[in-house]
């Protein structure tokens, strides 16, 4: 099919340069791409930095949330794990996601996959424990 012939306009450079100046404009997100190609011209040394502070973000958010939680709940391990997800795909990818009218169904799925696999359940218990202790540790400082 001719994409001119069904009213679509051909991406050109000209209109991609107006849209990116659109949406600078406009203080719009970077787009997939653009953020791959600023992740791609990173030394490996500012990208590991880079992904070691959204690590250390992700686990500092989760644990926050977490330790709001009351382990004596019946639900507290799959909370705990939605909990792990949703910090874990909003310091991936941002927030907009966490917005999207389809995200609770995905993290639902993640979580019951999660709950299913034994291996990573231990792994994801242990990490539960090693955030329970470190809260204690604070607490006990304080």
């Amino acid at each position: 099919m001719d994409p001119l012939k069904m009213g679509l306009m051909p991406l050109t450079e000209e209109v991609y340069i107006q849209q990116k100046k659109m949406r600078k404009e406009s203080k719009a997100e970077k787009t997939v791409s653009e953020e791959m190609r600023d992740k791609a011209s990173l030394s490996p040394e500012a990208h590991n930095k880079m992904e070691q502070g959204k690590l250390e973000e992700f686990i500092e958010t989760a644990s926050a949330e977490i330790s709001q939680m009351s382990e004596a709940e019946d639900r507290f391990l799959q909370e705990a794990i939605g909990k792990l997800v949703s910090s874990a795909l909003e310091k991936e990818f941002g927030k907009k996601l966490t917005k999207d009218k389809g995200f609770p169904a995905m993290k639902e799925q993640i979580t019951r996959q999660l709950l299913g696999d034994p291996e990573k359940l231990v792994s994801i218990e242990n990490m539960l424990f090693l955030m329970q202790k470190e809260k204690e540790l604070k607490e006990k400082q304080q």
